[in-house]
Formats: C-alpha cells, structure tokens, sequence
C-alpha cells in the first residue's frame, strides 16, 4: 500500500503529443489568423491557455527559439518537428510580458516550461492568447488528431499522436 505513495507516473510514448498548456483544445482551423487556419505553417492543433505556463508538448531538442519568445521549435524523437507559437501578434510585444524557460539545444521532457507568460501584459495589450502548435514536418508522418474541444492539462493530454 504505501508503495503507491510518491510513485512517478509512466512515461509518455516517445510519438505523442500533450497539451502545451491548461486550458482548451481547438482546431487549427478555428484560430483567429489566416497563417494558422490556412494550415500555411502546416498542419496541428491549437489552445485556449488559462494560466501563465506554456510547457513542452514533446520530449526532444530545443531547436529555436524566437528573439520576441514567441515562439519555440522542438524536434522529438525520430525527427518530427514541433513548433509551439505563443499567442497571436505577440512578436509585436518584442519579448515584452514573455519569460523563456529554455534556451536552444536544451533537451526537454514532456511538459517542461518553455514560456511563462506575464497575463496582465498580455490583457493589457488586448492579445489572443491562442496556442497553435504546428507539425513543422508533418507530412513526412501519419499523424492523428485528437482531443478537439476538450478541455486540457499541461504535459497530461495526449492531442495527437504520430
């Protein structure tokens, strides 16, 4: 019985990807900007964020981060490629309101901080704090959407697997 007691949880598999924050799933088609609804970045899923954190929705390599924070590149296992966006127009804020929680080439497990964000900055500046994340090189995987209208947990939910 007491075994039980502080026992980790079992690692994710290495091909899924987890709710960069807490919140809402949406569909990428449902973000209020034609680069990510247009799929023109590619394809994913996208969030509502309710509190503060962005995490890492995979377990991989930090492969960029945007000079504005912004924006995170991830490559997992077996070369997918990730791309974590924070919120829409928030390159305007030029880092403003953004802490970054990861520098490139970090290796990062599920649900590791990547961002942590500063919400009266971003109430004050009026900015949609959506969260697309975008399957850079998806087309070289199969990839399944899932999790759509859910509500979320950071580094919990799987929204897609590949």
């Amino acid at each position: 019985m007491f075994g039980l007691f502080g026992k980790k949880k079992e690692a994710k598999n290495a091909n899924e990807i987890v709710s960069p924050v807490n919140g809402k799933c949406i569909a990428l088609d449902d973000v209020k900007d034609d680069a990510f609804s247009q799929h023109m970045l590619g394809d994913g899923i996208a969030f509502e964020m309710t509190d503060d954190m962005v995490g890492s929705p995979t377990a991989g390599t930090i492969t960029m981060v945007a000079d504005t924070y912004h924006a995170f590149g991830i490559e997992a296992e077996g070369g997918f490629e990730v791309l974590v966006h924070v919120g829409l127009e928030t390159v305007a804020l030029k880092g403003k309101g953004m802490e970054p929680q990861c520098k490139v080439g970090d290796k990062v497990k599920i649900g590791a901080p990547l961002l942590k964000v500063d919400l009266e900055v971003m109430k004050e500046n009026n900015i949609d704090l959506t969260i697309p994340v975008i399957f850079t090189n998806g087309d070289n995987f199969e990839i399944t959407i899932s999790g759509v209208g859910a509500d979320v947990s950071r580094g919990e939910s799987v929204v897609a697997t590949y």
